[in-house]
């Protein structure tokens, strides 16, 4: 029955809205804050000496010197400052949940603990829940995890304490995407209480730790000081011993320290930081603080748990083995193009290979979707690599569909019908052997001709070595009253 209207109102007063609160910092603050260096103070202080001296024309060059600098701190960080802001657009805008006995859309953010949320595939999960019912759910938690592969959920109690989220199977986490299946779950945290919240509030907390290269920066700047006073010194004892007046002598003293100052030291290190961010932002690496440009240059080990963590999460269909020829598909990600080619030559697609994409194609439960970021997948990305091999061979027209067998760990298949103009069609995807078992006949350029297993299996076998993830298509045309 879900919860009732009073009761969630009560509970959204006790633990609040469901929401990310993201501190961050205003331009104006960003922007004073890169005054805050300690070669700048040095330049700041000979602008005030060439102040004192009349030195106007020295004193602009310092000032301009300054504000490049600050300048360009101030874009580079300010590109990077959306980190925290990424995480809030990783929640759903509205979920369906049960309420007062009926099934409802609210906003994420109204979601309280003890709701009942409903998933189904396609749906962004709106907050931590406890799964209770599931029917072939599954869900893409590689941005929680790091997990590449779509994990399959359900409803067994965890029975050991402090498990990684990728672990916990019978919970699904905010912000993670449910690929194919349906479900029912219990919400159990919202907020800074789930899994996102808590790195999110990681990264509120995480303590500043001086690069290394700012603390050779301030080494030096000591340096600096200490040798222009000390020189200003003894150039002052000096002319005082050779009598030369004492007024001038300050003068002197203080015009011989700034001209020790080296102004350009502070534009020439920034820019060398904006440079390496520059270029690593071209590989969408931002730095959110200019010197850890140069900290990430001293790294010599970096250490990831596993493949995921590190790339995309996009599919790609590669290589395509069909009527006895191979095929290379180019092109990467979800960008609907790329051609088909044998060796390095392009070809013409052929039947087989059409009939191949088509299978993937419509037997399948993803959807290709352009956004202002570019193309993306809503579905399991597996299936959305075979969306995208089919419309880069044109093929995007749907035929309706009739029926469906949904995925299982047990069959290792899942088949769809189809109406098509003369008949219906079955088409089938699932694990090489698998389809192989349900086939007597393979098509060629020849026609349809007696099924050479081994043959195909070898080449299977081929792929599997070269870490390719393997999927086999199959089709049946079948009577019109076929259901």
């Amino acid at each position: 029955a879900g919860l009732t209207s009073s009761e969630a109102k009560a509970r959204l007063e006790k633990y609040g809205y469901n929401e990310l609160v993201v501190k961050k910092q205003g331009p104006l603050i960003r922007f004073l804050l890169q005054f805050h260096n300690a070669l700048l103070y040095v330049l700041m202080a000979a602008v005030l000496i060439c102040l004192f001296l009349g030195k106007f024309m020295d004193m602009y060059v310092v000032i301009g010197v300054i504000l490049a600098t600050v300048v360009i701190g101030f874009i580079q960080e300010g590109k990077a400052e959306a980190s925290l802001e990424a995480l809030k657009k990783m929640l759903v805008p509205e979920c369906t949940v049960l309420r007062d006995n009926e099934k409802k859309i609210i906003a994420t953010r109204e979601t309280v603990p003890g709701d009942v949320v409903l998933l189904e595939g396609g749906d962004r999960v709106p907050a931590d829940l406890r799964l209770f019912s599931v029917k072939n759910l599954s869900a893409d938690e590689a941005a929680l995890t790091g997990e590449s592969v779509p994990v399959d959920k359900d409803v067994d109690p965890i029975l050991k304490p402090d498990l990684s989220p990728g672990q916990q199977r019978c919970l699904c986490f905010n912000g993670t995407f449910i690929t194919r299946g349906r479900g029912q779950g219990v919400v159990v945290g919202t907020g800074k209480q789930t899994e996102i919240g808590k790195i999110a509030g990681m990264m509120e907390e995480t303590k500043k730790v001086t690069p290394p290269i700012v603390k050779k920066i301030a080494d030096f700047i000591k340096l600096i000081i200490i040798t222009c006073i000390s020189f200003g010194i003894i150039n002052f004892i000096l002319g005082t011993v050779l009598g030369y007046d004492i007024g001038y002598m300050l003068l002197a003293t203080a015009g011989m320290i700034v001209a020790m100052i080296p102004e350009g030291l502070a534009a020439a290190i920034i820019a060398a930081f904006a440079v390496g961010a520059m270029h690593m932002a071209r590989r969408n690496a931002l730095i959110r603080r200019l010197p850890a440009a140069e900290t990430l240059g001293c790294t010599t080990v970096i250490c990831s748990d596993k493949t995921g963590t590190l790339t995309k999460n996009e599919m790609t269909v590669v290589r395509i083995y069909c009527g006895g020829r191979d095929y290379q598909v180019s092109g990467v990600g979800y960008e609907p193009s790329g051609e088909f080619s044998q060796g390095n030559n392009p070809v013409q697609i052929d039947k087989g290979l059409i009939e191949t994409l088509t299978a993937g194609y419509l037997c399948n439960n993803a959807t290709l979707v352009k956004e202002e970021e570019g193309y993306n997948i809503k579905g399991d990305p597996t299936e959305g690599a075979l969306i995208v091999s089919a419309a880069k061979a044109g093929i995007t027209k749907s035929s309706p569909r009739l029926d469906e067998i949904p995925f299982e760990s047990e069959q290792q298949y899942m088949a769809t019908l189809h109406r098509g103009e003369t008949g219906n069609i079955i088409y089938v995807k699932g694990s090489p052997e698998g389809v192989l078992r349900m086939c007597q006949s393979q098509l060629t350029d020849g026609g349809i001709e007696p099924l050479r297993s081994e043959a195909i299996l070898e080449r299977a076998d081929g792929m599997a070595r070269d870490a390719l993830r393997l999927l086999g298509m199959a089709y049946k045309r079948v009577d019109k009253g076929k259901t």
